[in-house]
């Protein structure tokens, strides 16, 4: 239900975005690994955060979306990698953008499905859930004028790229 919630909060993807806010992507990403580790935990899985903790993390953000990214792909990384193995998350600052990472080891999902599991309702594989975290992802994405990418973690499993841009307001009034 706060899966439906949320996407039909950000629906239509053409509403504007709600007042933002400075965050720390950095400190929202650790405040929400921490809600997860118990999880982890239970799967005797370890989740790792791979950042400079010199670089400026700050960005422009629509309330609560950065915590809504690393919860859905950190959730998703957790359910479908095996039990005793390790999710990573990487976080890299550049000038104009921030990139969210997030490599598991679990059987990854095949190139030609990786545009579809992005749509509302779609899963990969078994396990529970609707289908509409990474529909959720993308949208938020989408709304701080980002770009997403599934592809091939290193190793095996799969990596999701979360670029953002520190200021999505600027961003998207400069394409108008």
């Amino acid at each position: 239900v706060s899966q439906l919630l949320t996407l039909a909060r950000l629906d239509p993807e053409e509403e504007p975005l709600p007042e933002l806010r400075h965050a720390n992507v950095l400190l929202e990403t650790r405040e929400t690994l921490a809600k997860l580790s118990p999880l982890a935990a239970e799967r005797q899985q370890q989740l790792l955060l791979n950042a400079d903790d010199q670089a400026d993390w700050t960005m422009e953000e629509e309330p609560g979306a950065i915590e809504t990214l690393v919860q859905n792909l950190v959730g998703n990384a957790i359910q479908h990698s095996p039990e005793q193995s390790t999710i990573t998350v990487t976080l890299e600052a550049a000038v104009l953008s921030i990139t969210l990472m997030v490599d598991d080891q679990g059987p990854g999902i095949p190139v030609h499905e990786r545009s579809r599991v992005v749509e509302r309702f779609q899963r990969a594989g078994p396990g529970a859930g609707a289908g509409l975290g990474l529909s959720i992802v993308e949208r938020l994405v989408k709304r701080h004028e980002g770009l997403l990418r599934l592809e091939d973690a290193p190793g095996n499993g799969l990596r999701i790229r979360a670029v953002l841009a520190r200021d999505a307001l600027t961003q998207r009034h400069a394409k108008e």
